[in-house]
């Protein structure tokens, strides 16, 4: 399993709550479903199988990239 922390600025380190809701919408619509931790709601949470292959992860992290673009 794999978190990711979301953060507006690099600096300030404030938490991206909303973009984090927005960024898991995105990646539902696209077919890759991951999940939301913290106590502050701004982390990913991205568990792959213990069986997938490096094809399935590059295409996971596709169908990732995508969304991320679109956040601006």
């Amino acid at each position: 399993m794999q978190g990711v922390e979301l953060a507006r600025d690099r600096k300030t380190k404030e938490p991206a709550t909303e973009e984090t809701n927005r960024l898991m919408d995105l990646t539902k619509d696209n077919g890759l479903i991951v999940g939301k931790e913290g106590h502050l709601g701004n982390v990913l949470r991205i568990a792959p199988p213990l069986t997938c292959a490096r094809t399935d992860v590059d295409n996971a992290m596709c169908l990732l990239d995508q969304p991320f673009s679109q956040l601006g």
